[in-house]
Formats: structure tokens, sequence, C-alpha cells
């Protein structure tokens, strides 16, 4: 038995998915996430360059598996993955207490 290892999502996410196949399939879903690495702002702007640390950005985990419904799920592909991620980098992400990241 391959050992599974099972990953905790504490952040959802509204979704549309929008595909061509099968033709004009659009539906609404929810996305698990998680924050695998916190993104960091820029440091030592001023001195010697070599003190200059670009930042970072934050980096997601997303459940492959959106749902639907209580028992109706639906897998994202690739390329539906990263435009979540890029949505989530870019535009703040839910703590989980009512605050939003903004960076």
């Amino acid at each position: 038995m391959a050992d599974e290892k099972a990953f905790y999502y504490p952040h959802d996410i509204g979704w549309t998915i929008e595909r061509d196949e099968p033709e004009g399939f659009c539906q609404d879903v929810l996305v698990e996430y998680a924050v695998e690495e916190y993104g960091s702002d820029p440091s030592g702007m001023s001195g010697p360059p070599e003190n200059y640390d670009p930042g970072s950005s934050w980096v997601f985990c997303i459940n492959p598996v959106a749902l639907i419904s209580d028992d109706e799920t639906l897998t994202l592909t690739e390329a539906e993955m990263e435009k979540i991620h890029d949505h989530l980098a870019q535009g703040g992400h839910d703590s989980g207490d009512g605050d939003f990241y903004d960076y």
C-alpha cells in the first residue's frame, strides 16, 4: 500500500470552472487550499546592493478535487489550478478569521 499523506486544506474559495469540453460547460465549485509558504516583502532597499532581498511570493497548495455539492466533485486541471493560484497570490487570501492578507 502506498504511503499517502493526508493533507488539511483550512481555506476555501468559490470559483467558476468553464471548459470547452463538454461544450459550454460552466460550473460553480468550492476550491480548498492551504498556505505552503508565506511571502515576504523586499528588504535592504538602502545600503549596499548585497544587502538587497527581493522578497518572495506566497505559495499555495490547492486541492485538485473541487466540491460541487456534498456528494459531487470535479477534478481540476493543472491550468485551472494555476489560475486559482495566481488569483490567490494577486488578490489576497482569507486568513480564516475574517482578515484578508494583501500582498
